[in-house]
């Protein structure tokens, strides 16, 4: 039986290590991001593989965590024993809805999917208070 991780937030820049991480590991990587999309305009060193490989080992899928509705969203949830939540920004506008309602939902929609773990990472932008 395969484990199944889903990774919120991707495509960005903590959620592509989590993801090459995660597929390097042999878990099944289900990426949910705004844009859906397998970044493949980044550099591919940054994923230590082809992007072909990359498409075929993991499941994009473009969702607003903010947004979309609950079925929408539970069905991507739904099966999964993991959920690693990297999503973040450090827009001031954006910072309420992507930084604290996406983790509000995440939280919610992995417990009723029943998965086992939740993980939250986190980051800090120290350098704008100086």
């Amino acid at each position: 039986m395969s484990r199944r991780v889903l990774i919120v937030g991707g495509t960005g820049f903590l959620g592509r290590a989590m993801c090459r991480k995660a597929v390097l590991s042999q878990w099944d990587v289900i990426s949910i991001s705004p844009s859906g999309l397998h970044p493949h305009s980044a550099n591919e060193s940054e994923w230590m593989f082809s992007r072909e490989w990359v498409e075929e080992m993991m499941n994009w899928n473009q969702s607003n965590l903010v947004h979309d509705s609950s079925e929408v969203l539970e069905s991507k949830f739904a099966g999964v024993d993991a959920v690693i939540h990297c999503a973040g920004t450090f827009s001031h506008e954006r910072c309420y809805d992507i930084n604290y309602m996406t983790l509000v939902r995440s939280l919610k929609l992995a417990r009723k999917a029943g998965a086992s773990h939740f993980v939250y990472i986190s980051a800090f932008d120290g350098m704008r208070m100086f």
